[in-house]
């Protein structure tokens, strides 16, 4: 039986090989796949530091009814003192690549939305990469939005820069990671 070493195969053909005898082809195979996790990582802070290991950290919090935890638990907002150039990150507890973000802006205001924006990652807090940047204007509302993230890089930080935004204390009130579970 003829395969190509870049082929994609079912777990029919999977089978076939392996009674052909084929097993280490298999497992190359195998190793190579990643399963997109559709269930968010990081599970719901009540701080910006936790027992959970994730850190938390925005560069401007109106006030610590706003702080950048709330963007993480579904149960209030990260609001900004200041219309661009502040970020909101996570640090995660061990290294991951993610697929997909998922998004919201303030519920409560008017304006303040997120419109010049990007996602970047690093694996040291200092030196980030960009992997995403939102095609100008992408507005942050109130509504749950999903972005789509290409890497096969692992990272263990994840920051969202607002570059501009409307008037009115701009923020997030969800933020959500989507793993690769390799």
């Amino acid at each position: 039986m003829k395969t190509s070493s870049s082929d994609a195969i079912s777990w029919g053909q999977a089978d076939l090989l392996i009674r052909h005898g084929i097993s280490e082809h298999v497992e190359n195979h195998l190793e190579s796949f990643a399963l997109k996790n559709y269930v968010g990582y990081v599970p719901p802070l009540s701080a910006n530091s936790g027992k959970q290991r994730f850190l938390v950290s925005a560069s401007s919090e109106l006030r610590a009814r706003y702080s950048a935890s709330k963007a993480f638990n579904m149960n209030g907002e990260l609001a900004s003192n200041v219309n661009s150039n502040f970020y909101i990150q996570i640090r995660l507890p061990e290294s991951l690549r993610i697929w997909r973000i998922a998004l919201r802006g303030r519920k409560e205001t008017r304006g303040g939305r997120i419109f010049n924006w990007n996602v970047s990652a690093s694996s040291n807090g200092r030196d980030f990469v960009v992997l995403y940047t939102a095609v100008n204007p992408i507005y942050l509302g109130g509504d749950l939005q999903y972005f789509l993230i290409e890497t096969t890089n692992k990272y263990n930080y994840y920051r969202l820069t607002c570059i501009e935004a409307e008037e009115g204390n701009p923020g997030l009130s969800y933020f959500q990671l989507y793993v690769y579970s390799d």
